[in-house]
Formats: structure tokens, sequence, C-alpha cells
């Protein structure tokens, strides 16, 4: 006699660790697990960024150099028997790494006479800060 187990039964995948979203780098990484449905063996993992190959990969999975604009990670596993998670976990973030424009001045009316600094002012004058100093 001889014994055999049939597996159609794809495995899971979890994503369990992200980027921040929004996120100002350029480098991402992402933590990840799959179960076998089946319990048969071990899965191996396959991934994705934006759309493009599928290849193999384990986690944790980090990319580089990625351009501002929003991303897609997908991963899935696939168990020994070749069966494959046909609902891949997947996380899109967006990438912004321009700083906000610098404030050539910000100008503030006053409506009683102080000090900020060293600078004394009167109270209806309008005070000028120039990302270093106010001026009166």
């Amino acid at each position: 006699s001889y014994n055999w187990v049939i597996d159609t039964t794809a495995p899971d995948t979890t994503i369990t660790a992200t980027p921040t979203n929004p996120s100002n780098s350029a480098s991402a990484t992402f933590e990840f697990t799959g179960t076998d449905g089946s319990g048969v063996g071990g899965v191996t993992f396959e991934c994705r960024i934006d759309g493009g190959p599928w290849a193999l990969c384990s986690s944790p999975q980090t990319y580089n150099g990625l351009g501002d604009g929003s991303h897609t990670f997908e991963v899935r596993a696939k168990d020994s028997l070749g069966n494959t998670d046909s609902t891949p976990a997947s996380y899109t973030w967006l990438i912004d790494t321009t700083p906000p424009p610098t404030p050539t001045s910000i100008y503030v009316s006053t409506e009683a006479a102080g000090t900020v600094g060293a600078l004394s002012y009167g109270s209806e004058d309008i005070l000028k800060w120039d990302g270093s100093a106010w001026s009166v």
C-alpha cells in the first residue's frame, strides 16, 4: 500500500511591519509571515513592488532608492507543493522626500508692548521673524 497527501490548499500571507504612511524616506522595509494551509511543509515568499515582476524574497525585505510618490508592496507565500496564495498581502504608501519650503519671513502684529529676546516693541508694532532674529 501507499499513502499520500493531496494538498490543494494555498498558504496565507500577512504583512507584519511596514514603513510609515506618508514617509519621508526613499527606503522601505517590510516584515511578513505566512502559514501553509495544509501543514504539509514550510513556505517561501515572492515579493514585488509597484506591479513589477515577482521575485523570491525573505522577511525582512528592504527597498532603497524609491522615488517620491505612491508605491505598492505585495508579498505572497508559496508552499512546498507549489500552491501560491492567490490573494497576496499588499501595502500602499506615499513617499515625499521634498522638505516644505522655508518661509522667508513671518510677520506678527502686537496688541501690547513687550520684549522678545533682546528686542523691545510697542503696543501696535509689527514684528518680523526672518528665521534667525526678530525686528520691528
